[in-house]
Formats: structure tokens, C-alpha cells, sequence
């Protein structure tokens, strides 16, 4: 069974919010770090979430001592560098292919085990979404 915080995640990720990974992934680089993954172009989204609950916060790279911090790897549905990264238009949606969370640091503080396992269900959950949205299926939580 999915979580409500689970589901919250997800939406918010896909949502056109302020602080939603669909906007904050349009104003990142693309390459460098995230470089390529199935020769496709990859970027780094870093975000912020609550260290007990897992619940995402906001996409951004400021830092917050009071939240904890991770970054998705996502990787772009077409290798060009001109084009919008989260494109509803066109029914492509990058998937994340790999997370992380940072230890406790001055940056911010540390995640539960509970946190870190509802980022993973996140992540699998938005990547089963977004499948679903652009193969024009209805999606069920």
C-alpha cells in the first residue's frame, strides 16, 4: 500500500508548484556532474524533506539546517539539450534513475530509515507514473 506522504511526494514532484522538482529541474544544468546514463543526458536535482516523515519539502540547492537533504538523478527522455526537461506537451517525463541522501552534516540534518525508505517508494512511484502518462494509461495510487 502506497503512503499518503508517498502520493504527496510524487504529485508535488510532477506538479508545476514553486519549489516542484518539474520546475526546478528546468533551471538546472544538464550534463557535468549528472554527465549520461544509456547515452541519454542526465541532471541533478537537489531537494529538501523532513528527516523523520521523508515528506519533500522543496527543489532547491539552498542549504536548511533543520530539514534533510538528497538529489535525484534524472535522466532526460531525449538526448537534446534544447529542449524543457518535464515537456506535458509532448508526453515525456525524465525518470529517476538513482538517489541520494546526504549524512547529518552542517547542511543539514540526518534522515531516518523510515524517511530514506519513502523516498525510494518516491522515486519508484513517480518513475510508474510518469510510464503510465506517457503511454496514456489511467494511473492508480
Amino acid at each position: 500500500m502506497v503512503s499518503n506522504i508517498v502520493k504527496a511526494n510524487v504529485k508535488f514532484m510532477i506538479s508545476s508548484e514553486e519549489g516542484s522538482m518539474r520546475r526546478f529541474s528546468n533551471t538546472e544544468s544538464i550534463g557535468g556532474n549528472a554527465s549520461f546514463h544509456n547515452g541519454k543526458v542526465c541532471v541533478g536535482v537537489n531537494f529538501r524533506f523532513e528527516s523523520t516523515t521523508g515528506k519533500i519539502i522543496e527543489f532547491t540547492n539552498e542549504g536548511n539546517k533543520l530539514l534533510s537533504q538528497g538529489s535525484f538523478r534524472l535522466e532526460l527522455p531525449a538526448n537534446k539539450l534544447d529542449v524543457e526537461i518535464h515537456d506535458p506537451k509532448k508526453k515525456k517525463y525524465p525518470r529517476i534513475i538513482s538517489y541520494n541522501i546526504t549524512p547529518q552534516s552542517i547542511w543539514g540534518a540526518g534522515a531516518s530509515a523510515d524517511a530514506v525508505a519513502v523516498i525510494k517508494q518516491s522515486m519508484k512511484l513517480y518513475n510508474q507514473c510518469c510510464d503510465a502518462l506517457e503511454h496514456k494509461r489511467i494511473f492508480k495510487w
